[in-house]
């Protein structure tokens, strides 16, 4: 997709990620083996979430493939930002896209099944000028940060995924001030997919006021040794 002049602004490149998915359907069903054997989705939340974000990242990729206005870098499994967007089209800043997969609850509609991951914290997110393992580079060379976020309903008897919808957002619009997770360092972000969708309902007033405060909560030891952080190694 070729624009005639470069995109700087926070909205209109917004409304370029919409462009890019406009025609996107979700239709995988399953996978097949090479004797023909099918198999049916794996429902499971992470391995489901994975199906999901690689399908996406790679209708983006093939959607900017050989337009040497956009440079498109993956960061790969785990890594901050999992899309990185520059180029001519970008008046050559640097964008961070994350991809995300959420599910719907079964009693509310309105809610995901579980809080959204949105950063993680006491990393990256703390020191915005280091380069850490999984960032392709620090959080802070980035002009915008934006989320494109899956929210769809599991039919759990036909092993199937419905209801398909895309969402592009600014994380600290949605964040909560809650961790998604009781034993990693990840932020979580507001439940309600209609306030998700409209970018309010944040525990957070401002940009600044949401990195002050994840700044300030201490990483949990334990996860940081499974991830092999030196509580030192972003020490300014």
């Amino acid at each position: 997709m070729v624009k005639s002049s470069p995109l700087r602004n926070l909205d209109v490149i917004k409304t370029w990620v919409k462009d890019i998915y406009a025609d996107f359907a979700f239709d995988i069903i399953g996978f097949a083996t090479k004797s023909g054997k099918a198999i049916p989705l794996n429902l499971e939340p992470g391995t489901l979430g994975n199906v999901i974000e690689g399908v996406l990242i790679a209708h983006l990729n093939q959607k900017v493939n050989g337009d040497t206005n956009i440079s498109v870098t993956e960061g790969g499994f785990r890594y901050y930002p999992d899309l990185e967007l520059t180029g001519p089209l970008f008046d050559n800043q640097l964008i961070a896209l994350d991809i995300k997969a959420a599910r719907r609850s079964e009693r509310n509609q309105n809610r995901t099944q579980s809080r959204i991951t949105l950063y993680s914290f006491g990393t990256y997110l703390k020191f915005q000028d280091k380069k850490f393992p999984q960032t392709i580079r620090p959080f802070a060379d980035y002009k915008y940060h934006l989320d494109l976020i899956a929210i769809f309903d599991v039919n759990p008897k036909e092993k199937s995924v419905g209801n398909f919808e895309l969402l592009i957002v600014e994380p600290w619009k949605i964040a909560s001030k809650t961790a998604s997770s009781a034993t990693r360092d990840y932020v979580g972000a507001i439940m309600e997919i209609d306030k998700i969708k409209n970018e309010t309902g944040g525990e957070f007033k401002t940009q600044k006021e949401f990195y002050d405060f994840w700044a300030s909560i201490p990483r949990r030891g334990q996860a940081a040794k499974e991830r092999g952080i030196d509580s030192t190694q972003a020490a300014p």
